[in-house]
C-alpha cells in the first residue's frame, strides 16, 4: 500500500529532531559557563565544542537543511531561506572565533578549533 509519510518528510523530521536536540545541548552548555559577577570560560569541556567553536550555529544550519530535505530542495524559498542562514551564522562564527582568539590565550583555545565544519570552516 501507499506510504504513509513521505520517506523525505520523516528524514527531515529525524534531522530536524536530532539537530534540535544537540541545539538545546550546545545552548545549555553555553549557559552552564556563566560566572557570577561576569567573565567567561572556553566552552570546550563539551564534546560538542572541542572541534568547532559554535556547534550551536552548525546545528541551526542543520534544522534549516531538515526543511530543505523534507521538500526535497524543490521550494525555492526553503533553500533561499537555508542560504540565508548559513551564511549569516557563518559570518558570526566567524565573529566568534575571533572574540575567543581576542580573550584567551593561544594555548587555552583546542589547536585546529573551526568555527562550524570540523576541518574546513
Amino acid at each position: 500500500g501507499p506510504l504513509l509519510v513521505d520517506p523525505a518528510v520523516a528524514l527531515g523530521a529525524l534531522v530536524f529532531a536530532a539537530a534540535s536536540a544537540g541545539q538545546h545541548a550546545a545552548h545549555a552548555h553555553l549557559a552552564s559557563l556563566r560566572r557570577p559577577g561576569g567573565g567567561h570560560a572556553l566552552p570546550t569541556a563539551s564534546p560538542l565544542f572541542r572541534r568547532v567553536a559554535c556547534p550551536h550555529y552548525a546545528l541551526e544550519v542543520l534544522i534549516y537543511a531538515s526543511f530543505a530535505v523534507s521538500t526535497r530542495g524543490r521550494d525555492a524559498g526553503v533553500l533561499a531561506l537555508l542560504l540565508w542562514v548559513a551564511t549569516n551564522l557563518s559570518v558570526s562564527a566567524h565573529s566568534q572565533l575571533c572574540w575567543y582568539r581576542e580573550r584567551f590565550p593561544p594555548g587555552e583555545l583546542p589547536p585546529g578549533w573551526c568555527r562550524l565544519v570540523p576541518g574546513l570552516w
